[in-house]
C-alpha cells in the first residue's frame, strides 16, 4: 500500500511539471507550430483594405519616380524632336502627380521609398549607355510598357479600392496615363516600322 502511494504521488509530480512546461512553451511560444501560428493570427488581424491601398501607393510611387528619371535622361540624350518634347511632358505630369500621391500617401501614415526600385534602376542603366536613334527607340518601347502597366494599376485602383482618396486620386490621374500612352503609340510604331524596313532615317510625326 506505501509503495502504490509513492508511485501514485511520483505520478502526480511528473503530470504537473509536463502541464507546466507545456504552459510555458504556449505562453512564449517556443515551438515551431506556436510561431507559425502567431504569424498567422498576425496576417488575419492585418487591415486589407490598408494593405491594399499601401500596395498601390508604393508600385505607383515607383512607377512615378521611374517616369520622371527616364524623362530626364531622355531631355539630354534623345535625338528625336519629338521624343525629346514628349520626355519633357512626362517629367511635368508625372512630377505633379507624384507629388500629390506622396501628400496623399502621408496623410495614410504610408511611408516611401525615395528611390526608384532594383528593376527601374536596371532599365535606366541600360537605356543611358544607348545614344541616337537606338536610344530613342528604346525609350519609347518602355515608355508604352511602362504606361500598359501603369494603367492597368490605376484602373484596378479606381474600380476595386475602398477608401474614397485613394480610389479618387487613381480615376483622377488615369486618363493622364492613357493621354500618355496614345502620344507614344505613334512614335513607337513609326521606329518599329522604320526597322522592319532597315530604314534608320530621322522619325518626325509632326506634320
Amino acid at each position: 500500500m506505501k509503495n502504490t502511494t509513492l508511485l501514485m504521488m511520483s505520478l502526480g509530480a511528473l503530470l504537473a511539471f509536463q502541464a507546466c512546461t507545456d504552459s510555458k512553451n504556449n505562453n512564449g511560444r517556443n515551438t515551431e507550430t506556436d510561431s507559425t501560428a502567431y504569424l498567422e493570427d498576425i496576417s488575419a488581424d492585418e487591415d486589407t483594405t490598408q494593405a491594399g491601398a499601401s500596395t498601390f501607393f508604393m508600385k505607383a510611387a515607383d512607377a512615378g519616380m521611374a517616369e520622371v528619371e527616364f524623362g530626364k535622361l531622355a531631355q539630354k540624350a534623345a535625338k528625336n524632336q519629338d521624343v525629346k518634347d514628349f520626355a519633357a511632358q512626362m517629367v511635368k505630369d508625372h512630377t505633379k502627380a507624384n507629388d500629390e500621391l506622396k501628400a496623399l500617401a502621408t496623410s495614410k501614415n504610408v511611408q516611401l521609398s525615395p528611390v526608384i526600385s532594383n528593376v527601374f534602376q536596371g532599365q535606366l542603366t541600360d537605356l543611358s549607355s544607348k545614344t541616337g536613334e537606338e536610344f530613342d527607340k528604346l525609350y519609347m518601347d518602355l515608355m508604352m510598357v511602362h504606361h500598359m502597366d501603369a494603367i492597368k494599376l490605376f484602373e484596378e485602383t479606381s474600380k476595386n479600392e475602398t477608401d474614397p482618396e485613394v480610389k479618387a486620386f487613381a480615376a483622377k490621374t488615369l486618363p493622364v496615363l492613357k493621354a500618355h500612352h496614345q502620344k507614344a503609340e505613334p512614335l513607337m510604331k513609326k521606329y518599329k516600322q522604320e526597322q522592319t524596313m532597315g530604314n534608320p532615317s530621322r522619325v518626325n510625326t509632326t506634320n
